[in-house]
């Protein structure tokens, strides 16, 4: 058993079958990324990403077999397997969502309407595809090749290799990918026992 502990500010990981990625950002300071081993939280290597201040913005991390991504600040990090810098790009500043379908490609999202966007990054930093659109979008999931997005009033499955819609259906309050399939839950009812799966044709 082990834990760690922290001061003020923002924190976000991930985690791997050997590894425990954190991120935390103290009030005011820029990130600081750390690699622990799983069995004992030792630390493997630590990282600051210098130049990444900025308190409102989210922190999003995900592990890769060679390496970690981070997104802070409205910009893209990737550290290799030794914590070294190997490329950093800027993206949206609101984007809040950091998604790793293969070891190959990064999405970021955005819920924010001015600025609602989607884009896929490969292993150097490169784009592969970006998608935009004048409603707010959130990345719910990636499932057997496909993105999954909501997009208001509608979900959207979008290729995860180049970004074309494969199908979309009607949103609900509350959408999930869980093995393999989109679940879309009404939350509309008053009863916590009436709550419903809207059917329809499409599945991740």
């Amino acid at each position: 058993r082990w834990g760690l502990a922290y001061d003020a500010g923002q924190h976000t990981w991930d985690m791997s079958e050997d590894r425990f990625v954190s991120v935390h950002r103290p009030d005011g300071q820029p990130p600081e990324v750390s690699s622990h081993r799983l069995s004992d939280g030792g630390v493997e290597w630590c990282r600051r990403l210098e130049g990444a201040i900025g308190d409102g913005d989210r922190l999003r991390t995900v592990i890769h077999h060679d390496g970690v991504t981070v997104l802070a600040h409205g910009r893209l990090t990737r550290l290799d397997a030794d914590g070294e810098v190997a490329w950093t790009r800027p993206v949206e500043r609101s984007a809040d969502s950091l998604i790793n379908p293969d070891d190959a490609v990064l999405v970021a999202g955005s819920e924010f309407p001015q600025t609602s966007s989607v884009l896929a990054v490969d292993e150097s930093g490169k784009t592969i595809w970006s998608r935009r659109a004048a409603l707010a979008t959130r990345v719910a999931g990636v499932a057997d090749g496909l993105v999954v997005v909501v997009r208001g009033a509608r979900v959207v499955a979008l290729d995860a290799q180049t970004g074309a819609e494969r199908w979309r259906a009607p949103a609900a309050p509350d959408v999930a990918v869980r093995s393999g399939a989109v679940l879309l839950r009404d939350i509309r009812f008053r009863s916590v026992c009436e709550h419903h799966l809207l059917p329809f044709a499409g599945r991740a």
